[in-house]
């Protein structure tokens, strides 16, 4: 989509934006993306055929940008040094998984990981590269390793529709209790970690599995906040 907007609408773009008020961010390099990386055509379709990567096979994209009237203006940025998160999460410690494991009570024995399955579950949070050819293309699909369990001392990851149910899986939390039994995440812990109270989801013939599966569709309501406020006070100043 392009978007015509004044090229002086703002000092620094990179800092005055909706999303970098609403989560702080640092530029790697202060000088990147003033000048366009790339501009794009009219037409996507010509676009996508004539778009090329560097030399180097790395995308022109980084992880944050903007585009105006088709010039496109990216660079790499990092999350601010954050000293007290009270704004984030109403403590001055960042909240990790831990915490939200700790407020739980006795979890029911269908959430542990049997010892028979461990392996299963390792194989799938496991680094692999695995050959295939479908329809005569031939690709190595590849995957990076991941924590089993997750680590209580980081924050969790995004929640996804696949954390209900007992079946091994490589996008499913499991965590390590105080007694060293390893469990999936309850659904009182998922509605926690995306800002809903426990018990959101909680109704007269939800299952578990259909509870974890609306939080893996839910949005962070502390990220839609943050987004809304700065929306709300933008708009205010604009009036």
């Amino acid at each position: 989509m392009r978007c015509r907007v004044s090229q002086t609408a703002a000092p620094d773009w990179k800092t005055a934006s909706i999303l970098s008020t609403a989560f702080p961010c640092e530029a790697k390099n202060p000088l990147d993306a003033v000048e366009p990386a790339l501009m794009l055509r009219m037409d996507p379709f010509d676009e996508q055929m004539s778009y090329r990567p560097y030399s180097n096979g790395k995308t022109r994209f980084e992880n944050f940008g903007l585009m105006l009237d088709g010039n496109v203006h990216t660079c790499t940025v990092r999350a601010a040094q954050i000293d007290d998160f009270s704004e984030y999460c109403g403590r001055s410690a960042p909240l990790l998984l831990g915490d939200i494991v700790r407020d739980t009570g006795p979890v029911p024995s269908s959430f542990f990981v049997k010892s028979e399955q461990e392996d299963a579950w390792k194989a799938a949070k496991a680094a692999k590269a695995i050959a295939r050819n479908k329809s005569g293309f031939a690709y190595t699909y590849s995957e990076g390793a991941m924590a089993f369990p997750d680590p209580l001392d980081k924050p969790s990851r995004t929640i996804i529709t696949s954390e209900g149910g007992g079946s091994p899986s490589r996008t499913k939390h499991a965590v390590r209790e105080a007694s060293g039994l390893i469990r999936r995440l309850t659904p009182e812990e998922l509605e926690q970690l995306n800002g809903f109270p426990r018990g959101f989801t909680a109704h007269p013939g939800v299952s578990d599995v259909a509870r974890a599966m609306l939080m893996g569709n839910a949005l962070v309501v502390g990220l839609v906040r943050r987004i809304g406020e700065v929306l709300y006070h933008r708009h205010r100043e604009s009036c």
